[in-house]
């Protein structure tokens, strides 16, 4: 179980290319100490390659052990998130522990809504303005990193800074070979299904599709399976699980590829041949559908748990397989604290990241947010006392195979393309193959305007 849980590890995670003159990168000279991430032998992996093992785990306990601040002065460290309901509990919780301890500094929370923190940041940053640490996802990374936005963390931190991480969330915020952040957890999308109507989920993709039929009737606008399958981050796990890609290691647009074919393909069956899934329903109308009893099974990340009524019983699986030895596999995000690299309050900003990554933290948050926490010690603990909740475990099961979302620029001008290609397809409008045809040349083109070179 833990070898299978030390995927995509550290050596894995290098990029041979040299960082551009002026962006914020590693210095000259590197601490011996230092958390290094150099170009390795074996080449970047891809979607299907096998991880090299990682190092031998730490001990399994999470570790209390006491907080010293070097902190003289009365400092105030801002921090910005994008978290709701029980997650920002959590948070606000951890951050009231870090007060009782009587130190020189003060965190200050501020609540940004998800889809405006990106072009926030983006404004308020460049004008040495803005918080001091924000918590968000990794893709991110590389756009901020470049921009001049979020400091590297590599002469900060050591290797003791990560040692209790999972492999798998400390790689995606690595671009070009610097760390950008502490990861706090990670998140992909699962399957949620009504145990009162399917008491054992379906292990391969036929049976989805007959489980999904079993429990569809159009005219009762119910559906056997909802998901917002007209969006790229819902349609990954088809698309990966069956070898498609996105992007190539060297940013290269991989968008057009017989996989990708066929992946759509699959999600057109299931909409206009088996109807078993309504073709127009957003994220947020998922736990609408779960909780009314409208869907028997739904396609969705950790964060919908807390959004499903005290009455449904529910469990939560990991996708099915598309093929023997292809299983799904999602988008794998990683959620973490990032430093400003504008602030002047780097020292104190850091001391207040290591408190919040810290085992009891993230203890705290696996308790009461049923946070899917990226803190090594805190999953084995749960294991080990044979208290582990299923649907935690569930999601991390899927993390396994799962693959990271890509952390390059180039991402961003990919998700309008592809969309619009999934959309076309899924109205009726195109065919497959002629609209990834154009979405491959729509986002090279987009790339290229942006300054990216993406080559076809």
């Amino acid at each position: 179980m833990k070898a299978r849980w030390l995927l995509l590890c550290l050596v894995a995670v290098a990029c041979a290319e040299r960082r551009p003159a002026g962006t914020a990168g590693w210095a000259a000279q590197v601490p011996s100490n230092a958390v290094r991430y150099v170009a390795q032998a074996a080449p970047l992996p891809t979607a299907q390659a096998q991880p090299v093992p990682a190092p031998v785990a730490p001990p399994a306990e999470p570790v209390a052990r006491p907080f010293v601040s070097a902190i003289t002065e009365p400092t105030t460290i801002t921090l910005w998130h994008a978290y709701r309901a029980t997650e920002a509990d959590a948070l606000r919780q951890v951050v009231e522990r870090f007060h009782a301890l009587g130190t020189k500094l003060t965190v200050q929370l501020r609540a940004v809504p998800f889809d405006a923190m990106n072009d926030k940041m983006k404004v308020v940053v460049p004008e040495g303005k803005g918080p001091d640490l924000v918590v968000f996802a990794h893709d991110l990374v590389g756009a901020w990193a470049e921009m001049g936005i979020i400091e590297p963390l590599s002469s900060l931190t050591t290797e003791e800074d990560t040692a209790g991480f999972l492999p798998e969330t400390v790689q995606p915020l690595v671009y070009k070979s610097a760390l950008y952040g502490l990861p706090l957890a990670f998140k992909c999308v699962a399957l949620y299904y009504d145990t009162a109507r399917i008491p054992t989920p379906p292990r391969t993709w036929d049976e989805l599709v007959a489980l999904a039929k079993q429990h569809t009737s159009v005219t009762d606008a119910r559906f056997g399976l909802v998901g917002e399958v007209g969006n790229l981050y819902f349609h990954a796990p088809w698309l990966l699980g069956l070898g498609g890609e996105v992007l190539g290691p060297d940013d290269e647009v991989r968008i057009d590829s017989p996989a990708a074919v066929e992946a759509l393909l699959k999600v057109r069956s299931l909409v206009k041949e088996h109807r078993v899934v309504p073709p127009a329903v957003t994220t947020a109308m998922v736990s609408g559908y779960f909780n009314d009893k409208k869907a028997a099974m739904a396609l969705n990340g950790p964060w919908m748990r807390g959004e499903i009524d005290p009455g449904v019983r529910y469990g939560v699986a990991p996708l099915p397989e598309l093929a023997p030895g292809k299983p799904a596999r999602p988008f794998l995000g990683v959620e973490a604290l990032m430093l400003n690299h504008h602030t002047t309050k780097k020292a104190a900003a850091l001391e207040v990241m290591r408190y919040l990554v810290r085992d009891e933290s993230a203890q705290l948050r696996f308790e009461v947010a049923k946070q899917t926490v990226a803190n090594r010690r805190v999953w084995q603990a749960a294991e080990k006392s044979g208290a582990l909740d299923p649907t935690m475990a569930a999601f991390r099961a899927q993390a396994a195979v799962s693959v990271p979302m890509s952390s390059s620029p180039r991402m961003q001008q990919m998700w309008t393309p592809y969309n619009d290609a999934i959309h076309s397809v899924l109205s009726g409008d195109a065919e497959p193959a002629a609209a990834l045809k154009e979405a491959q040349a729509t986002a090279v083109a987009s790339a290229k305007a942006a300054g990216g070179g993406a080559r076809p």
